[in-house]
């Protein structure tokens, strides 16, 4: 070690990236599109891990930028999974959905040397029209 070196850690546990409204988010929430053209603003949260096996390969490759990398891949995978559901998508099954939505992130990461664990829906918000509609349409059901 000289005097002009130092050293770049990279984490070895969880690591957080939100696309919230929050003080300190990385991200702001995602405006997207859904199957039958609505808009709806996704505001979630996510983890990830790096590939201790790969460290080296991503400071080759991205440096310290890694994480805008991320956050770039994990807004087009939720363009492009969200794109695919209809307006229901998290109202009939947010669960199942927001899994669907985790796994595209995850297979966009591990291709930069990480993996989504988890993911967190926090809120879905439809347009007001389209939100009073699907509550008359469950209210009606019932």
């Amino acid at each position: 070690m000289g005097p002009l070196n130092s050293f770049i850690t990279f984490s070895s546990t969880k690591q957080n990236i939100d696309f919230t409204d929050y003080e300190g988010s990385q991200a702001k929430p995602i405006l997207v599109k859904d199957s039958d053209g609505q808009e709806m603003r996704l505001s979630f949260s996510l983890q990830y891990v790096l590939q201790q096996e790969n460290v080296g390969k991503l400071y080759s490759e991205y440096k310290k930028d890694y994480e805008q990398t991320y956050i770039t891949n994990i807004d087009y995978a939720v363009r492009k999974v969200i794109g695919n559901f209809d307006s229901n998508a998290f109202w009939k099954d947010r669960a199942a959905n927001s899994d669907k939505l985790r796994v595209d992130i995850d297979s966009r990461l591990t291709k930069l040397y990480s993996n989504c664990v988890n993911l967190q829906l926090i809120n879905v918000q439809l347009s007001p029209t389209r939100e009073e509609s699907l509550i008359k349409t469950q209210v009606a059901v019932q």
